[in-house]
């Protein structure tokens, strides 16, 4: 079991779709092997959910649950949790893992070999966990629409900042493991000294989307790390009948009380309420 990772579900619940992914995701974590010291090491961040019994289902199921007075959307729930971390958990992390709500896990086991990896490799700030296969890269490729593709793990396959193609190096530490010229994401395992770069550029920002927050951590370190296989897929966020944050446009969310993910207006974390 991980000892310097801090992990993070953010979740918002007011309809009945993300309600159903809420639970197979609740259900997914406790199955983790070791669910007791898990549940000591994470903090779930609710944006304000009113549907059903969310809010019973969290409280009952977790230990250190954050309820918010009201939807902050993406960024500041993730900024909160960087800044507040240690007051929530009792001590000061050096990783944090998102867990974003609808992330299955298929092989929890693999993030010692994460965190063993980070700790050799202090040249390394993120290590990307979704699902990603080396060999077959070119089914995650957003660029080309097969049949065969994993369209629920999409990605561009090109440096943002560059536009080079992605490349792949092994490492030496471990045989799954490789280093990349990809961006960094939000759900990866991160180092908190990466997300506060990051979240303190956003700060500084009056509105920005994803791409500057990979711009403040490709310009603090280009170098990413891939693990081959990856550890958790977003298949449930892919289904068209679940409102999705990434999918579903912009006024069918609105409506149904929830924040595009991609676009933010400026962080203010001092003036959040919570509760926790």
């Amino acid at each position: 079991m991980t000892n310097k990772i801090a992990y993070m579900l953010l979740t918002c619940v007011r309809e009945e779709s993300r309600y159903r992914v809420l639970k197979a995701v609740i259900d997914n974590i406790i199955q983790h092997p070791e669910f007791e010291k898990l549940n000591e090491d994470l903090i779930v961040f609710d944006n304000d959910s009113y549907y059903s019994d969310t809010k019973y289902v969290l409280h009952n199921t977790f230990k250190n649950v954050v309820d918010s007075q009201e939807n902050y959307g993406y960024w500041s729930p993730i900024g909160w949790t960087v800044r507040n971390h240690a007051k929530v958990l009792g001590k000061e992390y050096e990783y944090l893992y998102l867990i974003e709500s609808d992330q299955i896990h298929y092989a929890w086991e693999k993030l010692e070999r994460v965190e063993n990896f980070l700790e050799l490799r202090s040249d390394i700030d993120s290590v990307r966990v979704r699902e990603f296969s080396v060999k077959e890269s070119h089914l995650y490729d957003k660029e080309k629409n097969l049949s065969e593709s994993k369209k629920w793990a999409w990605c561009t396959q090109k440096n943002p900042f560059t536009g080079e193609r992605v490349k792949f190096e092994k490492t030496s530490e471990d045989s799954e493991m490789y280093i990349t010229n990809f961006t960094t994401l939000p759900p990866s395992v991160n180092r908190m000294s990466l997300m506060n770069e990051g979240i303190s550029h956003l700060e500084s920002l009056d509105k920005f989307t994803e791409k500057d927050f990979w711009e403040a951590c490709y310009k603090k370190n280009p170098s990413v790390a891939l693990l081959d296989g990856g550890i958790c897929h977003a298949k449930l966020g892919y289904d068209r009948e679940v409102i999705s944050s990434h999918y579903t446009n912009s006024d069918k969310l609105q409506k149904s009380g929830y924040v595009k993910c991609g676009e933010s207006a400026k962080i203010d974390l001092k003036g959040m309420k919570v509760v926790y």
